[in-house]
């Protein structure tokens, strides 16, 4: 964090300043008290943070507040700043901060690939610039005024994940990082629970135009259907298409697997560029395609994008590719569940398999509300399509998975509907050896995923 003053945080905010020096530094900011440390500015935003705690010991500390100053008149290490509304004072002091720099800021949203571009544009940036980007898919609400506060002198852009869990989730980002690039890579199905209906979860997606005002670079997947449906007649910025669609700007073609990643050709502004990208999969094509564009924009040459990609590494568990356990092969894509990425992680075992056996241990896709049983089904379905020879399942939900696949026609002698971890392992361990790529669709939120990765790489657990 830049260090700001007593003096300019009390303008910025429209305070008062009435106990403590304006000319005390600020190195931190927090809205809980207990993430205080020495020289950190407070905003109580509960109006009810323990005052008489021993959380407030005799650190240096500035506070902002509305009703409590008189708590602090009898504490010397305490600067109080009071306001008419900590949380309206609260937004002003994010807004100041953010305007404080005149750097490129790239917001990522979208189903699935947030963290796979988010990541690829770092990497990519980060051979010639100063980046603050967000930590693996960490891009929860509480996380972003610690990113914000990482941006400070010595930075030269920020990539910056933006989530949608609930509605509003993308206008609160938005507001924090006021990205002048924003990138939907993809817009599938996920977070149901909350936002009700697939349109009420398109719609939030769509709210990254009116999070970015409308103008700006907007970076957007033309072979999505949900996207290609976005009302874009008010947005005033520049619109730029990725994809193998022929109306996009940066787009795909003569795309083939090979040992490590994938090969294409890029099509960008008349010229053409062979792309070699690390990780399996068309949809990691796409994800290589809108970091490359991203680049583009905040200033790196696409040759030079093209090269720097070609030696990019995955965040763990995103189809990642390991050893397995008696010569098998694992596809370890356990970071998240949901119908989006188990489509992908289904067409990418499909592509690589080369005869071998494939193997697919599926975990419920959370987060689906009411939607939950029909989607379920729908992976049932791709299940077959796909030529799975291998189905386990661990829980009731992907045990839906299952009849679905058996409904239609996958012979139910290779299908393991597991109660418990002790039935898992008695079914999975025969199934592991050099002919088989086995393909984990769990989450890295169920507790049991830990356990299956290790039997399946090890062939025993020690938890």
């Amino acid at each position: 964090m830049k260090t700001l003053s007593v003096k300019e945080i009390t303008m910025a905010v429209s305070g008062e300043l009435v106990k403590g020096s304006s000319e005390r530094i600020i190195e931190n900011v927090v809205t809980h008290p207990n993430d205080l440390a020495y020289d950190t500015l407070l905003f109580d935003l509960d109006s009810q943070s323990h005052f008489h705690t021993n959380v407030f010991r005799d650190h240096p500390l500035t506070v902002v507040v509305t009703e409590n100053a008189h708590l602090f008149m009898g504490k010397n290490h305490v600067t109080v700043i009071q306001v008419k509304n900590v949380k309206e004072a609260f937004q002003r002091f994010i807004r100041f901060y953010r305007q404080l720099w005149d750097i490129p800021v790239v917001g990522v949203t979208g189903t699935c690939g947030k963290t796979t571009v988010k990541e690829m544009i770092a990497h990519i940036l980060s051979k010639s610039m100063q980046v603050v980007y967000t930590d693996k898919s960490k891009n929860s609400l509480e996380r972003n005024l610690r990113y914000l506060l990482r941006i400070d002198e010595k930075i030269d852009a920020a990539v910056l994940e933006m989530g949608v869990a609930c509605p509003d989730d993308l206008i609160q980002s938005c507001n924090y990082f006021q990205p002048d690039i924003g990138i939907i890579t993809t817009i599938g199905t996920d977070h149901l629970e909350h936002c009700g209906s697939q349109d009420n979860y398109v719609q939030e997606k769509a709210k990254l135009l009116k999070g970015m005002k409308n103008r700006g670079f907007l970076i957007l997947n033309a072979d999505n259907e949900y996207i290609n449906k976005m009302n874009l007649r008010n947005f005033s910025g520049k619109i730029i298409y990725f994809g193998f669609n022929r109306k996009a700007d940066f787009r795909a073609k003569d795309i083939t697997y090979s040992e490590y990643g994938m090969k294409f050709t890029l099509l960008a502004y008349g010229q053409s560029y062979r792309v070699y990208v690390p990780g399996f999969g068309e949809h990691n094509v796409r994800n290589a395609l809108a970091a490359i564009a991203a680049s583009h924009i905040i200033g790196i040459r696409i040759a030079e994008a093209v090269k720097r990609i070609g030696s990019f590494r995955h965040v763990e568990s995103h189809l990642e590719m390991m050893k397995g356990y008696n010569g098998s092969m694992i596809l370890d894509d356990t970071w998240s569940a949901n119908p989006t990425s188990a489509e992908a992680a289904l067409d990418v075992i499909k592509q690589i398999a080369n005869g071998r056996r494939t193997v697919v241990v599926f975990g419920e896709m959370a987060l689906l509300g009411e939607y939950s049983h029909i989607k379920h089904r729908e992976v049932g379905k791709q299940i077959q399509t796909n030529h799975i020879h291998d189905l386990i399942t661990i829980d009731k939900a992907s045990d839906t998975i299952a009849s679905r696949a058996i409904e239609l026609g996958m012979n139910p002698r290779n299908v393991y509907r597991c109660e418990s971890m002790q039935e898992f392992t008695r079914a999975f361990l025969p199934l592991l050896h050099a002919n088989t790529v086995v393909l984990l669709k769990t989450s890295m939120l169920d507790p049991r995923t830990q356990y299956i990765k290790q039997i399946a790489t090890r062939g025993k657990s020690s938890i």
